[in-house]
């Protein structure tokens, strides 16, 4: 569990008194995000192991422009490779 954060950051060339400058227009939005999964780890040899997870990611709904709401919602996969002594 925890909160994140996203947005969008455009330039736009705009005209002034004193000439021709480049104008940021900012959008970012907050979110709480709860992401459960599981994970199977195998010992290949005594140094090495391999773990293959799942898991499935939720947050609250966003607004940004042109942005589906449930843009961050989804399921993940992964895969890891762990080296040491065990």
């Amino acid at each position: 569990m925890g909160a994140g954060g996203c947005g969008y950051q455009t330039f736009q060339k705009r005209q002034h008194d004193e000439g021709l400058y480049w104008y940021a227009d900012d959008d970012y939005q907050a979110f709480f995000v709860v992401d459960a999964g599981v994970e199977l780890e195998f010992n290949l040899i005594r140094l090495v192991r391999l773990g293959v997870g799942a898991s499935y990611r939720y947050t609250t709904d966003i607004t940004l422009p042109e942005t589906p709401k449930d843009a961050l919602h989804g399921f993940n996969a992964g895969i890891t490779v762990k080296v040491g002594c065990f």
